[in-house]
């Protein structure tokens, strides 16, 4: 939190900071059973005041051994939007699977206000060519 507080204070006005949501409910908990951590997370970055930006969700690829298909993950991700705080904050999400990136997902990003996070890969899609999505 004191580290945090030190960005705020050290940073000129108009700074604004996008901060990745721990790895620990995207790599490991995959958004189960996190709710003491995405508190703890949130509640640290709204130290930031005005100057928070966006909070991303950074997925890894995920396998079959973690959700054997998109639909799994949507519901996963669904469930867990309903748990996001509603004003002044606001979330992104990237995830590796390009596959994935179907309409249904695109859907509930949009249902709940959630910006979707393109890499700059060349076997992504390119924000400029939508109709790769």
């Amino acid at each position: 939190m004191e580290a945090v507080n030190n960005w705020a204070i050290k940073t000129p006005p108009g700074f604004i900071f996008s901060l990745k949501i721990p790895r620990t409910i995207t790599h490991e908990k995959f958004l189960v059973e996190c709710d003491k951590e995405f508190e703890e997370f949130v509640g640290a970055a709204n130290v930031l005041g005005e100057k928070l930006g966006p909070m991303v969700f950074q997925f890894p690829f995920f396998t079959d051994s973690v959700f054997s298909d998109p639909i799994q993950f949507v519901s996963r991700l669904q469930a867990f939007f309903k748990k996001l705080p509603r004003g002044g904050c606001r979330f992104a999400v990237e995830i590796r699977n390009k596959y994935w990136l179907k309409p249904r997902l695109l859907d509930l990003l949009r249902q709940n206000n959630v910006a979707l996070v393109l890499q700059d890969q060349s076997w992504m899609p390119h924000p400029k060519r939508p109709w790769e999505l």
